[in-house]
């Protein structure tokens, strides 16, 4: 598999941004804009809730089942 989707979606549900997830580390990257966002994984529907602000870095660490 080479990933699964990956999207954000603003405070409203509407997606600003998506990726799919780099195998075999998982990992993705948004630009965003300031506010606050749900980062959703879509395969297993994994998400969390995050904050960014002016020239900030976010980390978020999504962890879906095993399969």
């Amino acid at each position: 598999m080479n990933g699964d989707p990956v999207r954000a979606r603003d405070e409203r549900g509407r997606v600003v941004a998506g990726a799919v997830s780099a195998s075999p580390g998982g990992g993705f990257r948004f630009e965003l804009p300031p506010g606050a966002y749900r980062i959703t994984e879509d395969m297993f529907g994994v998400s969390a809730r995050v904050r960014v602000r002016a020239g900030e870095t976010v980390t978020v660490k999504l962890t879906v089942p095993s399969v």
